[in-house]
């Protein structure tokens, strides 16, 4: 069971009645001060507006696993992170890596991206490049793709019906949208 903060440095400041010594004096007081110094950054952290990555609050969790303490600072980072990973959990279900992903589902989480305390920009770019569409197909940029000399949108070759060593003997490429 995890203990309030407030509780713990009370038991700490009870605790300088006995020899300080005792083992679990030591303990009691050693817990209450690293505690203490944990929530004033954690509480830095949350208030500063920078972006916390996964790996910056998962460090900051383990560092105090072993000291049984909850305080607003702690619930708040604990939960942020399970939101984290529960988004990775949905990016990655979401069908973005067969290039089965629904527009909508791809920019409802970016949108909940943007609400979350911890940032994640690796999965966030791969949501962005999902939803910039290149091709007739409007799928990412991916494998051998060809650019239009007129219009600059480029296409995926097997799109289009061109190899790669065709498109590399090939002086300019127009597509069929400038064509007619």
């Amino acid at each position: 069971k995890r203990v309030p903060l407030k509780e713990l440095t009370a038991l700490s400041e009870e605790c300088k009645i006995y020899p300080p010594n005792a083992e679990t004096v030591k303990r009691v007081s050693r817990d209450a001060r690293i505690a203490t110094e944990w929530v004033a950054d954690a509480k830095h952290m949350l208030e500063s507006g920078n972006p916390l990555s996964i790996d910056d609050v998962k460090s900051k969790l383990n560092k105090v696993a072993r000291v049984k303490f909850t305080s607003s600072e702690y619930v708040a980072l604990k939960k942020s992170h399970q939101n984290a990973k529960n988004w990775i959990g949905k990016v990655n279900k979401c069908g973005l890596n067969d290039n089965s992903a629904h527009i909508h589902e791809l920019r409802e989480l970016l949108r909940e991206h943007e609400d979350m305390v911890i940032t994640i920009p690796e999965e966030e770019e791969k949501l962005k490049q999902a939803l910039c569409g290149y091709c007739i197909c409007r799928r990412p940029y991916e494998g051998f793709m060809i650019g239009c000399d007129e219009c600059e949108e480029w296409y995926h070759g097997q799109c289009i019906g061109i190899t790669q060593v065709q498109g590399d003997k090939m002086e300019k490429y127009v597509c069929v949208r400038c064509c007619v």
